[in-house]
């Protein structure tokens, strides 16, 4: 295993698997800071929690974006607009 500094100029990984691996770690950060949550039972560390998930949220949800924008993933099936029917 080489694990020195090279000059390649390639990258070693696809921009579709790094934005895969960031939001999938979003998503699991958001999983443990749930299970903090419940399982504490100190209200500042709940709030703290709370926050996190709510910041952790938005890049999980702008990741998924970048892949639907990107044609990496399908966009999950939406309700009917009721106002334009």
């Amino acid at each position: 295993m080489d694990n020195e500094i090279t000059t390649s100029t390639h990258a070693p990984f696809s921009e579709k698997l790094m934005t895969f691996h960031a939001g999938a770690m979003f998503k699991v950060a958001i999983t443990y800071y749930a299970t903090a949550m419940t399982t504490s039972m100190r209200l500042d560390i709940v709030g703290h929690c709370e926050a996190c998930i709510l910041r952790d949220l938005k890049v999980a949800g702008r990741c998924s974006e970048v892949m639907i924008k990107n044609g990496w993933i399908e966009k999950p099936p939406e309700a009917s607009d009721r106002k334009e029917m």
